[in-house]
């Protein structure tokens, strides 16, 4: 055989080797891509059902958030209740214990008082109550408590002897001019201190 003829041999074998590979390159594409669009299809409509899902997400999410704020402004609602329903609660014990007068103000407690000054306790009284005056260690025998007032159109003036110690009580109304005198009755020397202990406390 003549080397002409060999290689026109192979030529036509080299041709239908590549006409058999390009056959069944188009057969491979033929099968397969349909198959990678129908894949690329399912992909894209689960990225929609995904992103679908995920407003829905958002969306509840939303509702919980607003939910939520409506539970806090409803318990901060409660809280305030409760606060105003304690605070009338407390204004109404108070409104007790003035009305049984259960409540009471120190005033002085265990002052040195010179009996022979004249000089008097003036205080404020918002509520009808009655003031206790005690007296204590005093160096007078006749010592006198003397409380005035004038409130609502009554003039209240009343002296008490308390000798030298005891306690004196008056009935009081409302009055921002409540004087309370401590002084010694008769002094037989006008010119001789004589001091005592006292307290005096209010009752409303």
């Amino acid at each position: 055989m003549s080397e002409k003829r060999v290689r026109k041999t192979v030529a036509v074998a080299l041709g239908i080797v590549s006409v058999i590979l390009a056959a069944s390159l188009v057969g491979v594409f033929a099968f397969y891509v349909p198959m990678i669009n129908d894949k690329n299809n399912t992909i894209v409509e689960k990225d929609l059902i995904i992103n679908e899902k995920n407003n829905i997400i958002d969306e509840l999410n939303g509702q919980i958030s607003q939910l939520n704020t409506s539970a806090t402004n409803l318990q901060d609602q409660i809280n305030f209740s409760n606060l105003s329903v304690t605070n009338l609660r407390n204004q109404v014990n108070n409104l007790t214990d003035i009305i049984n007068l259960n409540k009471s103000m120190l005033w002085i407690s265990h002052e040195t008082k010179d009996l022979s000054t004249g000089v008097p306790y003036q205080e404020n009284v918002p509520y009808a109550g009655y003031v206790v005056a005690e007296v204590s260690s005093s160096q007078s025998n006749e010592t006198i408590v003397w409380l005035t007032y004038s409130s609502h159109g009554v003039n209240y003036d009343n002296r008490i002897s308390v000798g030298s110690g005891g306690t004196a009580i008056f009935p009081v109304l409302p009055s921002s001019n409540i004087l309370i005198f401590f002084y010694q009755a008769n002094p037989q020397i006008i010119d001789l201190h004589q001091y005592a202990i006292v307290t005096i406390t209010y009752y409303y």
